[in-house]
């Protein structure tokens, strides 16, 4: 059985929708296959941080920044937690939408102009 920690919620303004989109998630991961563990990010800190190693990946599920921005990304890596979704630098560049902008009208995307 693999060991899932969903980790989710956050401080941004968009707690309440990550709540909801790992709920979501968690609905649908099979319990015969899967062992989920729920974990309100960053209030269950210490909780998960007495449990990490038990765990075979993390699902970072977040909206708005402490989660979207790499922090949480960089986080697991530190303790050597494999996640899902893309790592630090992808995160800390894709919360910045302007720079995402230029990074990809520079790679000839076209891309709408922004205020």
């Amino acid at each position: 059985m693999i060991s899932i920690a969903i980790l989710a919620s956050g401080t941004s303004s968009e707690r309440d929708i990550a709540i909801q989109s790992a709920g979501e998630v968690q609905k649908y991961l099979d319990t015969k296959k899967y062992k989920v563990t729920f974990f309100d990010f960053p209030n269950d800190l210490q909780k998960f941080l007495e449990h990490y190693k038990t765990f075979d990946i993390a699902l970072p599920i977040f909206h708005g920044s402490c989660g979207k921005d790499g922090t949480v990304q960089g986080f697991l890596e530190t303790l050597g937690i494999h996640y899902t979704f893309s790592g630090v630098a992808t995160h800390a560049l894709a919360i910045d939408k302007h720079r995402t902008k230029v990074l990809c009208a520079a790679a000839g995307m076209s891309v709408p102009r922004g205020v």
